[in-house]
């Protein structure tokens, strides 16, 4: 079992091992198919080379739907301003705004933005 360092939102288990593979979240209803963080450098490569081949394969779709040079630009603008949200919503916030949360995926930082909201009111 690992040691739950904070039980607020977005908190994750922090293992005690020195390098696990992975390290399980505390809210995951089964660790074996959910709330995986991965450690193993091989596996993060692997993903990373996915999610680049999902965003060209959907890139290249879209833009032979209608291969002009707004289409590809209104794409290319897309992608930079998604990334820049994701970059603003995991870095940003953490390092910046809020530096006691730390966000294992989107739906922990909707929670987040939700709860600050309701304290707010």
């Amino acid at each position: 079992m690992l040691p739950l360092i904070s039980r607020g939102i977005g908190r994750v288990a922090r293992p005690t091992s020195p390098r696990p593979e992975y390290s399980c979240h505390p809210t995951a209803p089964s660790a074996r198919f959910y709330g995986m963080d991965l450690k193993h450098p091989g596996w993060m490569y692997l993903k990373a080379g996915l999610f680049l081949l999902i965003g060209l394969a959907s890139f290249l779709i879209v833009w032979l739907r209608a291969p002009n040079l707004s289409t590809a630009l209104l794409l290319a603008l897309m992608c930079w301003a998604f990334a820049r949200a994701y970059y603003f919503a995991f870095y940003v916030i953490t390092h910046y705004i809020d530096d006691t949360y730390h966000y294992s995926g989107l739906t922990d930082f909707l929670r987040y933005i939700v709860a600050r909201r309701k304290s707010r009111d």
